[in-house]
């Protein structure tokens, strides 16, 4: 993601989507991480059958499988994504 934030806010907002990000599963995280790592260096097929394998590996668990059906309830409910999944303060 990106944002235009107001002057002298970067580092606040920044460190806002941090700890937000740090608040994701670690194993989908680590998976992220893997993505970067591994392809910067593959063809773009090689890329995304490499990315699809990650996020297999990942959504596949049961944790993950949990998690998804409970955010889905909350889709289901009425609640908008950034209900959801939330914005840091002063985001649009």
């Amino acid at each position: 993601m990106n944002e235009v934030v107001a002057t002298g806010k970067a580092v606040e907002v920044a460190l806002q989507w941090a700890s937000m990000i740090a608040d994701r599963p670690p194993k989908a995280l680590a998976a992220l991480k893997q993505i970067l790592i591994d392809n910067d260096d593959l063809k773009l097929s090689d890329a995304l059958a490499n990315e699809q394998r990650l996020f297999q590996s990942v959504a596949n668990t049961l944790e993950a499988i949990q998690t998804m059906r409970a955010i889905q309830r909350r889709f289901d409910s009425g609640e908008s994504i950034r209900d959801v999944y939330g914005l840091p303060r002063g985001s649009k």
